[in-house]
């Protein structure tokens, strides 16, 4: 129900996140239907990608990044009324963005991008807004990592735009492809997930929050911003060397945001489905990341580098982003929806059902997929997520009050 109050929308928290959770959730489900179907679709890879991260992953970067910033400065958000002309701003933006490319017309698509542009920029100035009336706290860096993600973004979708608008040359095309995946997926999507992370992975195992992580990121979040940059220009000036170097420092930084993680999981060792699914999609995210930055060291030029290192960026989409998103989610939504304590036990109990196989399908899909082992095994990987996204959304029910109590007498709780 909404509630109109001086011109404002006041949704209650739990209906909210139920309702914008299935709005990423669709976007997700049409990436892996273009996936499905890819042979019969045009720019089937382009399109899926841009699915899963302009749609699902932008989506979910801007209802969870204004959440997390407003819980940590401490700014009410009972009045959506300014979040719902964000997000409808966005997506209508994202539908003609996809829309326009794969119909070849270029207006409509740059008009979708001025639209998403007109977006994220009102998202920042809200985060900063916020950021300025609020009291001092020491993980305040996450709101600062979430304003330099939009700014980059806002770089990259300039870059994706000017694609649209202009013709360019095939060697040309390239280095502004690499340019706009860098602002897009290093800056917009990597900083964001790392800057959340830090603290929210603590949450997730249930323990306390290591002494020096908050310290580290907040050090180390304008060295990968930097590091952004200065990779994104060399890629666009076609200087491999300087590229290389530039993602050489955004892997130490990402490394070193993570080692507080590490020393928290050692004493407090990660075996729900959250934390694995989310684990594994950092490992993913490394692991391109190293994988990509060998490539560009030991190519010839970068003019071929988009297209050799596509499989890479799905990996990195795929296994590395959505893995996070839906561990994160696996452990966020259950408790965001209404209930007592006896219904969210209820429901994290219910999120770690099929486990190990929907984790299973999804790792040796994405393993035999980046071996090349046939594009039908992409289409397991997504199985297994879409799986979990089944199994979330079932957890989004509300149980009644029996059933609850049963199943704390079934765990050994009293009564």
């Amino acid at each position: 129900m909404v509630e109109m109050n001086g011109g404002g929308a006041s949704i209650p928290r739990a209906q909210w996140h139920t309702r914008v959770t299935g709005l990423v959730f669709a976007w997700m489900v049409a990436a892996a239907t273009t996936a499905v179907f890819r042979d019969h679709i045009k720019d089937s890879s382009w399109l899926m990608v841009h699915l899963l991260l302009l749609g699902a992953v932008t989506n979910a970067l801007f209802i969870w990044s204004w959440h997390f910033a407003g819980a940590i400065l401490r700014v009410p958000q009972a009045d959506r009324a300014d979040e719902i002309m964000r997000l409808a701003v966005l997506n209508l933006g994202v539908a003609a963005v996809l829309i326009g490319a794969t119909t070849e017309a270029p207006v409509v698509a740059v008009v979708g991008v001025l639209f998403v542009g007109a977006a994220v920029v009102m998202h920042a100035l809200a985060i900063r807004r916020a950021a300025r009336r609020s009291l001092p706290s020491p993980y305040a860096f996450t709101a600062d990592a979430y304003l330099l993600a939009s700014s980059l973004l806002v770089l990259g979708i300039f870059l994706g735009g000017l694609m649209e608008a202009v013709g360019f040359d095939d060697a040309t095309k390239a280095r502004v492809v690499l340019a706009h995946v860098t602002f897009n997926l290093l800056g917009w999507i990597g900083i964001p997930i790392l800057g959340t992370i830090v603290t929210l992975w603590p949450t997730m195992l249930r323990t306390r929050i290591a002494p020096n992580a908050a310290k580290l990121a907040r050090r180390v979040l304008p060295v990968m911003g930097s590091a952004t940059v200065i990779t994104a220009v060399a890629f666009g000036f076609g200087l491999r060397w300087l590229a290389a170097l530039g993602l050489l420092v955004y892997i130490a930084g990402f490394v070193a945001t993570t080692l507080p993680m590490l020393a928290v999981a050692r004493t407090k060792r990660p075996t729900s489905f959250s934390t694995i699914s989310a684990a594994l999609g950092m490992l993913w995210l490394i692991g391109t990341l190293v994988a990509f930055t060998v490539r560009v060291a030991t190519s010839a030029d970068v003019t071929g580098l988009a297209e050799h290192s596509a499989r890479l960026v799905v990996a990195a989409a795929v296994g590395g982003v959505l893995q996070v998103l839906l561990g994160c989610l696996s452990y966020l939504l259950p408790s965001m929806a209404a209930g007592g304590p006896s219904i969210v036990r209820y429901r994290n109990d219910r999120a770690e059902r099929l486990r190990w196989p929907r984790l299973l399908l999804t790792e040796l899909g994405l393993l035999l997929w980046v071996a090349q082992m046939g594009n039908a095994t992409l289409a397991l990987a997504l199985l297994g997520l879409l799986t979990s996204v089944v199994v979330i959304t079932l957890t989004l029910r509300t149980p009644s009050k029996e059933t609850a109590a049963a199943a704390d007498v079934k765990r050994g709780l009293p009564e």
